[in-house]
């Protein structure tokens, strides 16, 4: 198979035909045209197809089109990753999403710091998917999250579980006391502070929520966790966070637990690039969990 001819298809599929792959080419349209008929001559099917004055793909040019997205996706990443300079292996960078607790994210690092004496670590913090989108640029290591990478995803990566915990709710005692009926029933009029709209942990609660037939007023949604704990600290609404972290809501925040759900669970990913670029410290951090795979003790 020529690679050449099937770069021309996606690029059709990508810009609307073969009037707009020329163009990005700098080939003219008839040349473009040839190439592709001669990958329908070595496949032994159509691939384009003509509509009135317009060109569209058939089924088995959009199927082309897809492999050809994923194969030229993984040139490019081999590309990347052989011109990419080595990593210093005393630096480990790290991507931490938003919707993971610092003291967990301290918590899923203590196995590469422990291996590896004199290591330095770099944080990042965002978004779960702008910070994949650094990690298949090789600016980071491993990416801390509560969701797996998308099997859709034409970057060669891998998502290691590496643990989970119950969920709880927490409020000040002020806001208890003013809500005060057993819970989750204390929850029906108890204002919320709760994950954004994206958050996987939202989603699972809400589902929660509707099984129990409450439907507590929401008054913030925060990307930032940190944020979100600060603004319950204050006792603008209660929120639901891992139980494990009972100890340190409540000394640090003064937040108290008001109930646990068993049902709903925070699960820990570390995302990381397959291949040469992996950096050694980033296997300590999936053996331990891919070891235990439990959960972290609840309070």
């Amino acid at each position: 198979m020529n690679y050449k001819h099937l770069h021309y298809l996606w690029m059709a599929a990508k810009h609307g035909g073969i009037v707009g792959a020329a163009q990005r080419l700098h080939l003219t349209p008839q040349t473009v045209s040839s190439q592709i008929k001669t990958l329908e001559e070595r496949f032994g099917c159509a691939l384009l197809r003509r509509r009135g004055r317009l060109v569209e793909l058939t089924d088995a040019g959009r199927l082309a089109a897809e492999y050809a997205g994923k194969i030229f996706a993984l040139g490019a990443e081999l590309e990347r990753e052989l011109r990419a300079p080595r990593r210093n292996a005393d630096v480990l960078r790290v991507g931490i999403a938003d919707s993971i607790h610092k003291t967990i994210a301290c918590r899923l690092l203590e196995p590469a710091v422990t291996a590896h004496a004199g290591l330095r670590v770099v944080c990042r913090e965002g978004r779960q998917t702008a910070l994949v989108g650094e990690l298949a640029e090789h600016r980071l290591d491993v990416v801390l999250c509560d969701a797996p990478l998308l099997d859709s995803s034409p970057m060669r990566a891998r998502s290691d579980k590496l643990g989970s915990t119950s969920m709880a709710v927490f409020a000040t005692a002020a806001l208890m006391e003013m809500h005060s009926d057993a819970f989750p029933a204390c929850l029906a009029r108890m204002p919320m502070l709760l994950p954004g709209s994206d958050s996987e942990l939202k989603a699972h609660f809400d589902a929660w929520l509707v099984s129990n037939g409450l439907a507590p007023p929401i008054v913030g949604e925060f990307d930032d966790g940190a944020l979100m704990v600060a603004f319950a600290g204050e006792g603008r609404g209660a929120i639901v966070a891992p139980s494990v972290l009972a100890a340190s809501l409540r000394a640090q925040h003064a937040l108290l637990p008001l109930g646990q759900i068993d049902e709903v669970r925070h699960e820990f990913y570390a995302i990381s690039l397959d291949g040469r670029a992996r950096h050694p410290a980033v296997g300590e951090i999936t053996r331990a969990g891919g070891r235990t795979l439990v959960s972290f003790p609840d309070f």
